[in-house]
């Protein structure tokens, strides 16, 4: 019905919308993001910073700065981080040239609200520029918004209808207010989510037994589906000096995913269900204030609560089990960064960081209707981390770019419960990134680094895997992941708008984390995640952006990343190489829009792909098959402020082929006890976007 609702209002929306406009501050020269007499790209590789103005975007018709992202030349955005702390959680996007303070609310979220009228350009830095704090990225972009874009107000309203009848919709509101001292900034949003991931759906289903034969035959059907709502508050303004900026934020998400088999002429009442709720909190302020014309200090807090309830029940033979968990975490943050810039070629930072983490986990599980007790059910874990680095970035001369860093982690685990806790780690995290520009529109990037990955707290406690029911014990003896990494990137520009950026990665892997089987004192084994060793994992990537003005198309513009990976670790319990458990050896994806500046119409396509891929435990492997979709779309701007969305995805619906083994005991030391095929997808969707903003 919500879809129903807004086609229907679409006749009232289109008429006001053919009326002429209240003219903007930039009427004059705006139609949608097209600026008359603005060269698209200006800066150059040599220089490190490419500045691509509104024209750059004409052809695509953005509606935000998140609809820029996916068509920056030589760029592939990466969202926030979900980490610990404030030390690597920030994506690879700054806004203004600083990042959003917030580390709850996503950077997809704070530029999808950021109308594209109000954006003066974007700017693409790479190899490090001096006095930009790149945050680990070799590449960053930054948006930078009009001067004069003193006050806006974003209203959006969605609803999806898949094939199946699944009608589903939502709603946000953002507003910016600012003058010369002061801005606030308000966003809400809620609605209903449902899930078309690939993974579920519905399809065909057939058991086997060990010597192949058929034990039954189902359809299987599954949905995930749930209400969810976000509200973030921001408020910045000039003091003594410096500028003082606060946030807060809230947000609820209830989920709900069931899967019935329906078994053909079989027991009914067989399947699989989870319901989770997530509740997450967050305040934090920042101040930064200039030391001298030379010399800026900035410190950040920040407070942040998280709720999790989740029940796991499998009622499939020939082992159901039952998951309860609770889980309540809290952390607290408090970061200060000194910034030193002498010259437009040189600068120092220096930064100091402390972090303190809670995390209280209650879990009940039963295996066949009996209770069992699993190391880890039940644990109270303590965290300290202290991050300390410095990173200095010289361009001794146009064509050459250096940046240098070394970052010192210390961070100590203790923990009540079944089992306790009491680890400490330290690291020594070195980065070198060299860039080098041979003429304006060639540039060769050298990057070095040793990563060290957080330890989930979730290894820590007792589990249970989503698709299978299958439970997992904690550990408390895990360390984290590492990798050395060493990275060449390629990239040539080429006819004005044009871009090629070939990437050579290769990792040599460290402490890498994979499941492994636990014997229990009851006799019964279960799965465990524990470090398997090393390993290597090398990729390559192509980052293609072509104006297609030159084939023909003169509204035209493609861009693809493609990306090849091959992993190899030693599998724990068969002591085997093989590649890294649940990786796709190939992902991909390409996006197609054409403008037609007659009709206020923009056309496009995206396509996302990936190749199988192979989850490993001990009680056997399942196999996911490779999938393509594709998600059409028609966006109708019949002014700057109206834009009305249209498109389609899952097309041509999406198709899942799994592979599941399982063994009476452990794989390959006990007979075959079944082994599960099934073709699951997900129908195609219908969605409508209707977005409209204020000034």
């Amino acid at each position: 019905m919500g879809l129903l609702a807004l086609i229907a209002g679409l006749s009232t929306l289109a008429a006001q919308a053919a009326e002429p406009a209240a003219p903007s501050p930039d009427a004059s020269a705006v139609e949608g993001v097209t600026v008359q007499g603005q060269r698209p790209i200006t800066g150059n590789l040599q220089q490190g910073v490419v500045s691509l103005a509104p024209t750059f975007f004409v052809k695509v018709r953005p509606s935000s700065a998140m609809d820029m992202m996916q068509w920056l030349p030589g760029f592939v955005f990466q969202d926030t981080r979900d980490v610990r702390g404030l030390e690597g959680s920030g994506g690879n996007v700054l806004i203004d040239g600083k990042p959003p303070t917030s580390k709850t609310d996503t950077l997809t979220s704070v530029l999808r609200r950021i109308p594209a009228e109000q954006i003066e350009r974007v700017d693409i830095i790479s190899g490090g520029a001096p006095g930009i704090d790149m945050h680990g990225w070799p590449v960053i972009a930054n948006v930078i918004l009009k001067k004069d874009a003193n006050s806006r107000t974003t209203v959006n309203l969605s609803s999806t209808l898949d094939m199946d009848g699944h009608d589903t919709g939502g709603g946000s509101f953002n507003s910016s207010t600012k003058n010369d001292t002061r801005t606030i900034e308000v966003s809400l949003e809620g609605g209903r989510a449902y899930n078309s991931n690939v993974y579920l759906g519905e399809g065909n289903w057939v058991r086997l037994d060990g010597s192949g034969n058929t034990i039954f035959t189902a359809r299987p059907t599954s949905l995930q589906w749930g209400p969810y709502a976000i509200g973030s508050a921001a408020y910045d303004r000039a003091l003594a000096g410096g500028r003082l900026r606060f946030n807060g934020s809230a947000r609820y998400y209830g989920t709900t995913f069931d899967q019935h088999d329906n078994v053909v002429g079989g027991p009914t009442g067989q399947g699989f269900g989870h319901t989770q709720t997530y509740m997450q909190g967050e305040f934090g302020v920042a101040y930064e204030h200039p030391l001298g014309k030379q010399v800026t200090l900035e410190t950040q807090l920040l407070e942040r609560p998280t709720h999790y309830v989740a029940d796991n029940t499998l009622t499939r033979p020939p082992q159901p089990s039952f998951l309860d968990k609770h889980q309540d975490e809290q952390e607290s943050v408090v970061r200060a960064t000194v910034r030193y810039k002498p010259s437009d070629r040189f600068s120092l930072e220096g930064s100091a960081e402390g972090a303190y983490n809670t995390a209280s986990t209650r879990s009940r599980e039963t295996l066949s209707g009996q209770a069992l007790t699993l190391p880890e059910s039940n644990v109270n874990l303590r965290e300290t981390r202290e991050d300390a680095g410095m990173t200095a970035t010289w361009k001794p001369a146009d064509p050459l770019s250096m940046e240098a860093a070394v970052k010192v982690e210390h961070s100590a685990l203790t923990g009540q419960g079944d089992a306790p806790v009491d680890r400490g780690f330290d690291y020594i995290k070195p980065r070198a990134v060299i860039s080098w520009s041979p003429d304006k529109n060639s540039q060769i990037r050298l990057r070095v680094e040793h990563e060290a990955d957080q330890i989930s707290f979730g290894y820590f406690v007792a589990g249970s895997n989503f698709t299978n029911g299958q439970i997992t014990a904690g550990n408390a003896q895990i360390r984290p992941s590492q990798d050395w990494l060493t990275e060449l990137v390629l990239e040539r520009k080429f006819w004005s708008t044009g871009d090629l950026s070939l990437t050579l990665r290769h990792k040599s892997l460290i402490d890498q984390i994979d499941q492994a089987p636990l014997l229990l004192s009851s006799g019964t084994y279960v799965s465990i995640a524990r470090n398997i060793g090393g390993g290597f994992q090398n990729d390559f990537s192509i980052n293609l952006l072509i104006p297609l003005a030159k084939l023909g198309l003169k509204g035209g513009t493609f861009k693809t990343v493609l990306t090849w990976s091959d992993t190899q670790v030693t599998d724990p319990f068969t002591g085997r190489k093989r590649d890294i458990s649940g990786w796709n050896g190939f992902q991909g994806e390409a996006h197609f829009a054409e403008d037609l500046p007659e009709w206020k119409l923009n056309l496009g396509v995206d396509v996302f792909g990936y190749s199988h891929s192979t989850n490993y435990t001990p009680f056997g492997d399942q196999f996911w098959g490779a999938w393509l979709q594709f998600a059409p779309y028609a966006e109708y701007r019949p002014t700057p402020q109206w834009s009305i969305k249209l498109g389609a995805a899952n097309l041509p619906g999406l198709r899942m082929s799994e592979r599941t083994e399982a063994y009476v005991a452990l794989k390959g030391l006990s007979p075959l006890l079944y082994q599960d095929i099934e073709q699951l997808g997900v129908p195609a969707t219908v969605q409508l976007r209707i977005r409209k903003q204020f000034y």
